[in-house]
């Protein structure tokens, strides 16, 4: 099948009220108020008088409330002033000394001078110190200061302070925090974050954002794919090549052509072409689309991959309604949703089409019997095998390996099964027919005999009278469960929890702690040798897909074997100390899954793109058969 910081409270408002010209003026709102409300009346003879707003008690003198950034002090002496009856208050509070060295008493305007200018001094000695060309440029920086106090405090009103200049002569920076991410900060999705929230509906052409691949959601395919089959990393692709060279952004995509539907999603619809096979365009090859564009009466049309014209067959024409669409346009699949199943005619494949086939292949050397493994496996293929069963043309067939190689067959018209060793772990070779190994299940009988089959290998590996071995011919079993595969295809999932040490593919323990946290650590995940690489490359020209479940307790050497995976667009499930009491559901749970979900056999995947975009590079398991295809 083809499948295309919170906000602090504002400053309090200062204003004074004029009796001659009998309305408001506002007090400065851009700078800095004061906390307490000072009130102005205008004198006659120009005198003036001003009135605390929280006491209602007369205090002679003008309230200052500038804030000088470099002297904190001095803000806290004006606010303890003005508590106090304001500069020349008629009373005075008890003295208790605070911060700056001052006492809490309030003073005249003459006293008050004399005790700025001091504290000016002292501050300045505290915080510059130093030359005395620096000191003298502070104090005439200090004067300009104080001209302005005095005209504030004389009622000359109230003006813009003086800008401070910077200091010519470099101050010691203080050292910086050190910024750490908090990784307690960073959001991750967990289902806790699952809410009861009803499912939003995503129309694929509505031209918004699709919604995150963690949030439920019912996707509406009105003519772009669904973003549970293609996702893209960016919603929008720049249309120039300057801006492209701007932004700097790197397109992706992640594709499951067989992602499984969501709640309330309609199945992609089925479309069978019959022996002509679907409308693709002759140049790029490019499948039809809702994004074909049909002139000259729909007896041609545009390719929106390559713009080239194209004829339409003449089984294929329909005429265009006023705005250039076609009239069948809603009645056909193709022309209006944006994932399409396709049958594919005879033509487009390149072998017939087999049975889909599983090979389990399980470790029964010594330290998979102390672990539980092999009982463990044995468990979870019986229990897998009725959701094998429900397509009648699936072939199921068991290999088991320690030093030896042991194949388990049924002959036609017979319920007992037999066991074959091969002892060759050098040279392995299959000592059976292919068809006596893998049992079609179509019938319950089929069922029984597969079941007779488990029990034989629970009766060999795991009697009191068998004799194990820590030998394990992983390699050579895997070349064998190829060649029983060869003329069908298929799945081979291989169940091991020890390094193979013996036979061909032979590997070497490298897993030497002194090269951890080196520069040397890295040729720790280079594979060893080209044996696993070459066995993964003949399996994928065999249409073989390799699973390994690595339920280990010692060294594996997953970089070497991994290939098998990566190459045939398998998977490898790590189960690190393997305990059938610990590991077991889980071991369970995946085998189940990885037979149960919905499997492709033999397909290609190829990505076709609009001009001025190509694909770059290509991550996951396949194999790269061709530059333009990926066999998975």
């Amino acid at each position: 099948a083809l499948r295309d910081t919170s906000l602090g409270e504002p400053p309090p408002l200062a204003f004074s009220l004029s009796s001659m010209e009998g309305k408001q003026q506002p007090y400065n709102h851009g700078q800095a108020a004061s906390s307490n409300m000072m009130m102005q009346q205008q004198q006659q003879g120009g005198a003036s008088m001003s009135y605390d707003a929280a006491s209602q008690q007369p205090a002679t003198g003008a309230y200052y409330s500038q804030q000088y950034p470099q002297q904190q002090y001095d803000q806290q002496y004006y606010d303890q002033q003005a508590q106090g009856g304001g500069y020349g208050g008629s009373y005075a509070q008890q003295p208790v000394n605070d911060q700056s060295g001052y006492s809490n008493v309030a003073t005249s305007g003459a006293d008050y001078n004399q005790q700025y200018t001091q504290h000016q001094n002292v501050h300045q000695e505290q915080q510059y110190g130093g030359s005395q060309q620096q000191q003298q440029y502070h104090q005439q920086n200090q004067q300009q200061q104080q001209q302005q106090f005095n005209q504030n405090v004389n009622g000359e009103g109230y003006h813009a302070p003086v800008p401070q200049e910077q200091s010519p002569y470099p101050q010691t920076p203080k050292p910086k925090k050190e910024e750490r991410i908090d990784p307690a900060q960073i959001p991750r999705w967990s289902p806790e974050h699952k809410t009861d929230e009803p499912l939003k509906r995503f129309y694929t052409r509505s031209g918004s954002s699709p919604p995150p691949s963690t949030h439920p959601f019912i996707a509406v395919d009105e003519g772009n794919c669904s973003p549970r089959f293609i996702r893209m990393s960016t919603n929008y692709i720049a249309n120039e090549l300057s801006l492209v060279e701007q932004t700097k952004l790197c397109v992706g995509a992640i594709i499951q052509p067989l992602a499984e539907l969501g709640v309330g999603e309609e199945p992609p619809p089925v479309q069978d072409f019959g022996k002509e096979g679907p409308i693709r365009c002759n140049k790029c090859g490019a499948y039809i689309n809702p994004f074909f564009r049909f002139i000259d009466g729909g007896r041609s049309f545009i390719c929106n991959m390559c713009e080239t014209k194209n004829a339409v067959p003449d089984y294929y024409w329909c005429n265009l309604d006023p705005k250039g669409f076609r009239r069948d346009k809603n009645e056909r699949p193709e022309l209006c949703r944006g994932t399409v199943d396709i049958v594919a005619p005879p033509d487009y494949c390149d072998s017939p089409v087999t049975d889909p086939c599983y090979l389990f292949l399980v470790d029964v050397s010594y330290p998979a019997l102390v672990n539980g493994l092999v009982d463990c496996a044995l468990e979870c293929i019986r229990a897998s095998v009725g959701e094998l069963a429900k397509n009648p043309r699936t072939r199921v067939g068991i290999v088991t390996f320690d030093k030896h190689l042991y194949f388990y067959s049924v002959k036609e018209g017979s319920n007992e099964p037999r066991l074959s060793v091969v002892s060759d772990t050098d040279d392995p070779f299959v000592p059976v027919l292919p068809d006596t190994v893998l049992l079609q299940l179509k019938d319950e009988s089929s069922l029984d005999v597969l079941d007779a089959v488990l029990a034989l290998v629970q009766k060999v590996h795991m009697s009191e009278t068998t004799v194990t071995s820590n030998s394990c011919a992983f390699g050579a079993a895997a070349s064998a469960g190829a060649r029983l595969l060869e003329a069908y295809g298929g799945k081979m999932m291989i169940v091991t929890s020890s390094l193979c040490n013996m036979g061909t593919g032979k590997l070497e323990p490298r897993n030497d702690i002194k090269l951890y946290n080196t520069n040397k650590e890295q040729t720790l995940l280079v594979p060893n040798g080209s044996y696993y690489e070459k066995l993964a490359t003949m399996c994928a020209q065999l249409k073989v897909s390799v699973d390994i479940f690595a339920c280990a307790n010692d060294y594996l050497d997953l970089a070497t074997i991994g290939a098998l995976s990566r190459t045939t667009g398998g998977q490898i499930y790590y189960y690190n100390a393997f305990n059938a009491n610990k590991d077991g559901e889980a071991l369970h749970r995946d085998m189940y899954r990885n037979i149960s979900r919905f499997t492709a056999f033999q397909g290609v995947m190829v990505i076709r793109t609009t001009k001025g975009l190509k694909v770059a590079e290509k991550f996951g398991n396949f194999f790269a058969r061709e530059a333009d295809e990926m066999e998975v």
